[in-house]
């Protein structure tokens, strides 16, 4: 039988939160350090790798695309009712109401059956 939430799901639901985290944090990081580098990279005396102009980028563009993959990236309870949403549909709305349907049925019937034999119970008892 196949399951109906895969366990990866369930483990990539569990982890979701940490992943947004240290995107935040790394992407909060590179940002700090690209600002850095590109503050002190224009005097003459500066260190060697303050002048570096691709490190300056890539820092930049690492801190945007972490921080939007963070924003963009759903916490754990808006997984978990993506995957809710995605099971459900109307076919299993209507199986479930006429589950919900026939078994409520059934507890009425067994509990007309108990109070009618509650009933003969007390009428025997009476007549004793």
């Amino acid at each position: 039988m196949e399951p109906i939430i895969n366990p990866w799901m369930i483990y990539l639901i569990g982890n979701i939160n940490n992943f947004s985290f240290f995107c935040v944090m790394f992407g909060v990081v590179s940002l700090f350090f690209a600002i850095m580098f590109w503050c002190l990279g224009d005097g003459e005396n500066e260190p060697l790798i303050f002048k570096n102009k691709p490190l300056k980028w890539f820092l930049s563009v690492a801190s945007i695309l972490l921080i939007l993959t963070s924003v963009l990236t759903p916490n754990s309870k808006t997984l978990t009712a993506m995957v809710i949403a995605n099971e459900v549909t109307y076919d299993r709305v209507d199986s479930l109401k006429d589950t919900v349907g026939d078994i409520h049925n059934i507890v009425k019937q067994d509990i007309i059956d108990m109070i009618q034999e509650i009933k003969r119970d007390e009428v025997k008892t009476e007549v004793k």
